[in-house]
């Protein structure tokens, strides 16, 4: 009698067994073993004495029935089922028996480490050496389709940790049998023939392996199908972020040390007769490398980021050297430094040339028409948008770390030079990459950027350059740069100032006062853009400092441009502009339409630094003169004509009176000391005694100006003129104008304007007190007027013979008398002739009274 109500005879196959008294039977897991064996029911020993309980005992064993011991029982029933496979007509509770039995009673685990031994799962009773079963989080394991969903986990089942809560114990065990936490990555044997080697991820490596042209290769490879299930996984965007995101930790955490993954990189390769023939790297090592699975991100503004999943050899480690110069620009994971990162391949360092690569391809367009390619000095530059301190580290790093002819071979041939649009905000700048030709440091005339809104009007031919100073100027190293590195002009060339003088010109018909002022800034910029500025080009340099190529290259320029502005108009040089520098000449010829004239007004000055004014008017004189436009004296020939020329004793006394004290008011005073010595230098001593006076009948100019084809003739009276600074002439009729007699004498002394009228102002007063010595006195006491130094030469102009002076004072006495004489005698004539006519007048009335009476 069994203890389940069956009854079998002993010389059946069936094993009897008997309960000894240690062995408890529980009614928990065990008790599906009690009845998976057969065993005599206890109330056959129970009800007897000990006498009769021994005596049945020997008579059981006579008949078969065994003692019920735990290792018999593990050798004699349950090994041999689970080797036999019979285990798999059992319920699940008996075989899950089994195991509880085994920990409980098994003395090693050398006794059932060669078993196949079957565990309840997720998916049932599964052995663990051929299926992928993973310890449930019940066991203290992660919880795997909640952390890394995308695989179809089999799990244990956590029916076994139930029975004593021993969560250790349970783990040892069941790791024995193949059970794993994490990845499981399993070696297998792969027989590829030549074919599907070519195609498959070891074609590369297979190059250096050692074996027979076509021959197959066996690879004793390691794969990890989960991991390559993770990595594909399609899901949604939150949960493939959560699971990458594990599953990196999960690799990271267990490559050297835990699971140990690192230890799954090679795999061994072997021709068929099992000879080695080199080492490749494993299909879980490729799946690693080689899917896009790693998480990743890019900087955005505002601290936000841009998640993508990558390959690892696609991403940076968010390091200091490697931010400063990739900024927002690459991808990064969150995966420091280690032995992990580096066998994957991840970036953690930058060179030269890595970052060259990076640069040309954030700063060269791509083309629309991607068959036709460009050499890279003619490509177009992109559109950029990074922090000012990426783009500050970038030339950084390269003016530190570049070789100067590898990074000017970069520039030149490169748009390479990052321009911002507008400026920074929040660290963030936008603009675009330009060619080194395109740009300049600055622009001192900001005339670019007061007519930026026509530069920029559609069909505008102007080529705007593109300024580095506004952006540049306050980062430390980046003006030496560009200018003495890079050799980047200092401000636009001449073309693009040609270009806009023409642009201003075209877009205000009427020379404004204001238009005027820029215009002339350009001017005097032009020509400064012609001066010779350092030591070379020696061959073209003119006497006046000057490039004689650059000068006509100027000219050519602005030849046909009408960029030259009259009172209310802009002309080109064909209408041969002039400058008019004499009030006189231009009352002569302005009425003559012929005559152009250029508008040039006077620079003005600004306050924003000082005193300084807008432009230096001696420049703009240059460009004009670069330009062949002359000096309206320059162009007009002159020539005194005279009639009855004779001495002139009286203007050689007033003139002998009235030197040494142009002398003196020169020598004292010191704004003009500079006029003294150069009159000195020029013997002027000599001149004045060589100096001869006369006097004529008619004294006039006849001026010639050269425009066109017919020259424009005009004639002009004149009271006194000083020739050739040799001879000084005076109208007869105006002997006693000693004004204008001074007027043309300072011409001698003075040679600019302002000089002459300060004299001038001196004379006007002297003049008139030439007859008064007292009066005299004083007012050269207020002029401070002193007297010359013994030691310095005087300016003498020699006295005439006094009887030279007597007789042209009788003669103009005569002179008068006759003038009186001749002016009574016409009046008597015209006396007589009135007299005459109303005799006449009388006649003609009487002869028509008569006549009609």
């Amino acid at each position: 009698c069994l203890c389940e109500p069956v009854f079998i005879f002993s010389d059946d196959d069936a094993v009897i067994w008997s309960l000894v008294l240690t062995l408890s039977v529980s009614s928990g897991a065990l008790s599906a073993l009690y009845k998976d064996v057969s065993v005599v029911h206890p109330s056959l020993l129970s009800c007897l004495d000990p006498l009769e309980t021994q005596q049945v005992r020997e008579l059981l064993r006579r008949l078969g029935v065994h003692e019920l011991e735990p290792q018999q029982l593990l050798d004699e029933h349950i090994y041999p089922l689970i080797r036999s496979s019979r285990w798999k007509s059992k319920p699940e509770s008996v075989v899950v028996s089994y195991l509880v039995f085994i920990k409980q009673h098994s003395s090693s685990s050398r006794d059932y480490s060669d078993l196949q031994m079957p565990v309840l799962t997720s998916r049932g009773l599964l052995c663990p050496t051929s299926e992928r079963v993973h310890f449930s989080d019940e066991y203290g394991n992660i919880n795997l389709p909640q952390k890394l969903p995308g695989y179809d986990w089999i799990l244990l089942s956590p029916c076994y940790v139930q029975t004593d809560d021993d969560v250790a114990g349970w783990r040892e065990l069941f790791f024995r049998l193949g059970v794993r936490d994490g990845l499981i990555v399993r070696k297998e044997k792969r027989t590829l023939t030549s074919t599907e080697l070519a195609s498959s991820p070891w074609c590369t490596e297979s190059t250096a392996w050692r074996q027979d042209p076509g021959a197959d290769c066996v690879l004793d490879d390691y794969a990890c199908e989960e991991f390559h299930a993770l990595a594909t996984a399609q899901l949604p965007g939150s949960l493939l972020l959560q699971q990458r995101t594990a599953l990196l930790e999960l690799l990271e955490t267990n490559w050297d040390t835990g699971h140990g993954y690192s230890r799954y990189l090679t795999a061994e390769v072997t021709d068929g007769d099992g000879r080695p023939t080199g080492r490749a790297r494993s299909s879980f090592y490729h799946h690693l490398c080689g899917l896009e699975w790693l998480p990743a991100y890019r900087p955005l503004k505002a601290g936000q980021q841009e998640r993508k999943f990558l390959r690892p050899s696609s991403v940076y480690l968010r390091l200091p050297e490697v931010t400063d110069v990739l900024g927002t620009h690459v991808d990064y994971a969150d995966v420091g430094s280690s032995e992990f990162s580096r066998a994957l391949g991840m970036r953690e360092t930058i060179s030269v040339d890595v970052l060259i690569k990076y640069l040309k391809e954030w700063c060269v367009k791509p083309r629309d028409d991607e068959d036709q390619t460009l050499p890279e000095d003619q490509s177009e530059g992109a559109e950029f948008t990074s922090t000012v301190e990426h783009v500050h580290n970038v030339y950084r790093y390269l003016d530190d770390s570049c070789p100067q002819s590898s990074l000017k071979e970069l520039f030149q041939h490169t748009p390479a030079v990052f321009v911002a649009d507008s400026r920074p905000h929040d660290g963030w700048c936008s603009g675009r990459f330009y060619h080194l030709k395109e740009v300049c440091w600055t622009d001192a005339t900001a005339m670019f950027q007061r007519y930026r809104d026509f530069a920029r009007r559609a069909g505008s031919p102007l080529q705007e350059p593109r300024f580095l100073a506004p952006f540049y100027r306050d980062l430390d190293g980046m003006k030496g740069f560009f200018l003495r590195l890079l050799n980047v002009h200092e401000g636009p060339n001449m073309k693009q100032y040609v270009g806009l003088l023409e642009l201003i010109c075209s877009s205000c018909a009427i020379p404004t006062a204001e238009v005027l002022q820029d215009v002339s800034l350009l001017y005097a910029t032009l020509a400064q853009k012609c001066k010779v500025q350092g030591c070379g080009e020696q061959e073209n340099v003119h006497q006046r400092g000057l490039n004689s190529a650059y000068c006509s290259t100027l000219k050519g320029m602005v030849s046909d441009m009408k960029v030259f502005p009259t009172k209310d108009s802009w002309v080109s040089l064909s209408r041969k502009p002039m400058i008019g520098d004499s009030r006189e000449l231009e009352k002569i010829f302005k009425p003559h339409q012929q005559v152009c004239l250029l508008n040039l007004p006077p620079a003005k000055k600004t306050r924003n630094f000082g005193e300084r004014v807008t432009f230096s008017e001696e420049d703009r004189r240059l460009f004009l003169e670069i330009c062949g436009v002359r000096l309206l004296s320059d162009c007009v020939k002159s020539e005194p004509l005279t009639e009855n020329l004779r001495p002139c004793p009286s203007m050689q006394a007033m003139v002998c009176w009235v030197v040494p004290y142009i002398q003196r008011f020169l020598y004292h005073h010191d704004e003009l000391s500079e006029v003294y010595v150069k009159l000195k230098e020029d013997g002027i001593a000599e001149k004045i005694k060589r100096l001869s006076f006369g006097q004529v009948g008619k004294l006039y100019i006849r001026y010639q100006l050269d425009v066109g084809e017919d020259p424009v003739i005009e004639l002009q009276d004149v009271i006194c003129l000083l020739k050739d600074e040799k001879e000084l002439y005076i109208q007869k009729d105006h002997l006693s104008e000693d004004l204008d007699i001074c007027r043309e004498l300072v011409k001698l002394f003075c040679a600019e304007i302002g000089h002459r009228k300060e004299l001038m102002q001196f004379l006007s007063s002297l003049i008139t007190l030439r007859s008064d010595q007292r009066a005299l006195n004083r007012f050269l006491t207020k002029e401070d007027v002193r007297d010359l130094p013994s030691d310095e030469e005087q300016w003498e102009v020699p006295e005439p013979p006094k009887r030279e002076i007597l007789l042209e004072r009788v003669e103009r006495l005569q002179g008068s008398k006759s003038s009186e004489r001749r002016r009574s005698q016409w009046s008597a004539v015209f006396a007589a002739a009135l007299r005459t006519l109303e005799k006449g007048i009388d006649c003609i009335f009487s002869s028509i009274l008569a006549a009609h009476i």
